[in-house]
């Protein structure tokens, strides 16, 4: 698919070299609705300060889902931009989000935290060019950790469980490691509308 004759990696290119020169009309489209569709993406209702990095999200699912190298997208898009698409998600789905969530002594960072009906799902967003096991590991233990830590410090009112996940940009073939889901980022949709049937398959505390 392309959008008024833009390949989807070539508008991308401009949103992150010359964001002024993008009519952000194309990308709210009728025809760029039928983006979320295909990635099984829920089309935002509002315009929030955050839809340029929601839109290079979606700009990169969609080029690499047109063949694209993940390398060449990835380079294209930021941390910040994927976090940002991550709680624009969860939004969607009625959670309260807290971004770069900060804990103290000792100091720890969350990446994305969101809270609904006393569950506070916390997200590592690992915006990788490459994930290697052993890295994926280090960074689930490290998310435990996180979880632990803000469980015992019961800094966020009303939440009785924690549950710790990774998200990725590139796909993987896991779904788990040490019971903490790996969540590829063109699936994180289908995770919140699923994962509480499952949810005694994975770590909480």
């Amino acid at each position: 698919m392309t959008f008024f004759g833009y390949h989807p990696l070539k508008l991308l290119s401009q949103l992150d070299s010359n964001p002024q020169s993008v009519d952000l009309q194309i990308l709210k489209s009728n025809k760029f609705q039928e983006v979320y569709s295909n990635l099984g993406i829920p089309s935002k209702s509002t315009t929030t300060p955050d839809d340029m990095s929601y839109y290079k999200i979606l700009l990169a699912l969609s080029a690499v889902e047109r063949g694209s190298n993940f390398m060449d997208v990835c380079k294209l898009i930021c941390w910040k931009d994927f976090e940002i698409f991550s709680s624009e998600i969860l939004k969607f789905h009625d959670f309260e989000v807290l971004l770069n969530y900060r804990l103290r002594n000792p100091t720890r960072q969350i990446d994305v935290i969101g809270t609904k009906s006393g569950l506070a799902l916390i997200m590592d967003c690992k915006h990788w060019r490459k994930n290697s096991y052993s890295a994926i590991r280090e960074a689930v233990k490290k998310q435990k950790e996180r979880g632990l830590l803000l469980s015992n410090k019961k800094s966020l009112n009303g939440v009785s469980k924690v549950l710790p996940v990774v998200v990725t940009f590139v796909p993987l073939a896991y779904k788990q490691v040490d019971m903490v889901p790996i969540i590829p980022i063109q699936l994180l949709n289908s995770f919140l509308l699923e994962f509480e049937f499952h949810i005694e398959e994975y770590f909480t505390i």
